[in-house]
């Protein structure tokens, strides 16, 4: 009996160990544009990325975005379409700004459905802010090499002047 005891816990050991998870859902990797992103004007379409296949059986998927604007109207032309491990919509080519919100619902290989949200905002202040940052770092990198010299200098004209006023009342 000690040995068939053996057996048995030898077996569940490595049936344990040996055990494959269950496949995982599709788990969104990236997205274009990119959640909270700042754009000068309305990209052309909305694209997610996923680390595995997604389901399109005869044309039909499960997998859906929907683009509404800051009042809540649909954005997107047409339906969603998937290829392999990516799913995008097409959007309106009218001018859009504001909070953009994109909501979405993916179905994996596995048959698990998965569904998530992201915003971006379209602004016509998105150049402008992107100039202003770039010419702000610019000058800060100058006031940075700037900033020793200004350490150094201000005692050696302390030190220069006192030097040269002891010189004349002398």
């Amino acid at each position: 009996m000690k040995a068939f005891g053996k057996f048995i816990i030898c077996t569940c050991l490595a049936l344990f160990l040996t055990a494959q998870p269950a496949q995982a859902h599709a788990q969104l990797v990236s997205t274009s544009p990119s959640a909270g992103e700042v754009l000068s004007v309305l990209p052309p379409e909305i694209r997610l990325s996923f680390d595995g296949p997604l389901i399109d059986i005869d044309g039909k998927t499960g997998n859906e975005i929907v683009v509404t604007d800051e009042k809540g109207g649909e954005i997107q032309i047409g339906a969603s379409k998937t290829n392999g491990t990516s799913v995008s919509v097409e959007l309106t080519s009218e001018v859009v700004t504001g909070p953009i919100s994109v909501a979405w619902r993916v179905v994996a290989e596995d048959g698990h459905p998965t569904e998530g949200a992201f915003n971006f905002s379209v602004s016509a202040l998105a150049d402008a802010v992107a100039v202003t940052s770039a010419l702000t770092k610019s000058v800060d990198k100058k006031e940075q090499t700037k900033s020793p010299l200004l350490f150094l200098m201000l005692p050696l004209s302390l030190v220069a002047f006192v030097v040269i006023r002891r010189r004349r009342i002398q």
